[in-house]
């Protein structure tokens, strides 16, 4: 195996051309190094996208030209260097939120939902009872201690933030906990520092049993030293039916 150190967007010419290329982070648009240096035929995998809102993209070089299939919404840490510094919409961490809380937006010809990303035992729903839109998301689980979830990332300055509120609409049927008390509905918001090198985590619980929809709130602490963060909707082993709607973030600023 031979490796190379350097600035990912710029590829690596002198050994070009390559019939596979995988990219394991995301600039903004695909390189147009990388994609010269695709031989004809070749197939390149790379997560492309705004620094929190990203797609999984397949593409192959068909008679010169690149032909793309987006495959499924991803979250990828940031392509640094040219790729970076050329990136022109730039997260604003003063002012945290959410895409796509309603679930009504899709990926184009897929069923997976924009901005919304390692879904496991969900679906999106299409029901006029839906609380915002036509759309809600739902999570089943049937073997207790098996995840159902979804997450999407997001800024956030623990400098200028000091606290969460989050707000979504929920029903339930039959949620009982799994195989441990901790195995109980959560939505679960991981903070990270801006080198990945620190992480904590705060949950606001959700009720077990069924209940109708109604709109559930709850806050959490941001620490100082955060830089992004990550929200999970799961029921992180529970089992039973939850289904979500209307899913907000807002940032209260630190005093």
């Amino acid at each position: 195996m031979v490796t190379k150190v350097g600035d990912g967007f710029r590829g690596w010419p002198e050994h070009a051309p390559f019939d596979k290329i995988i990219v394991t982070c995301s600039p903004e648009d695909i390189p147009r190094p990388l994609v010269e240096q695709l031989a004809e035929g070749g197939r390149m995998i790379i997560p492309v996208g705004e620094r929190y809102d990203q797609a999984l993209v397949l593409l192959t070089k068909r008679a010169g030209e690149m032909v793309r299939e987006t495959l499924v919404p991803t979250l990828f840490v940031p392509m640094t260097g040219t790729a970076e510094t050329a990136r022109k919409v730039q997260p604003d961490p003063t002012r945290p939120a959410l895409e796509n809380g309603g679930f009504e937006k899709f990926l184009d010809g897929s069923k997976e939902p924009v901005a919304w990303y390692y879904g496991r035992q969900f679906e999106i729903v299409a029901d006029d009872e839906a609380r915002e839109g036509k759309r809600f998301l739902r999570l089943e689980n049937g073997d207790a201690g098996r995840p159902a979830q979804v997450f999407q990332g997001f800024p956030v300055d623990g400098r200028k933030i000091g606290r969460l509120s989050l707000t979504a609409a929920l029903q339930a049927e039959g949620i009982r906990i799994g195989l441990a008390a901790e195995e109980s509905p959560a939505f679960v918001v991981r903070f990270f520092d801006e080198g990945r090198s620190r992480s904590s985590k705060a949950p606001v619980a959700i009720a077990l049993g069924t209940f109708p929809w109604k709109t559930v709130s709850g806050t959490v602490p941001v620490p100082v030293w955060a830089r992004e963060a990550i929200v999970q909707i799961g029921m992180l082993g529970a089992t039973g039916r939850l289904e979500v709607d209307d899913v907000r973030i807002e940032g209260i600023p630190r005093e």
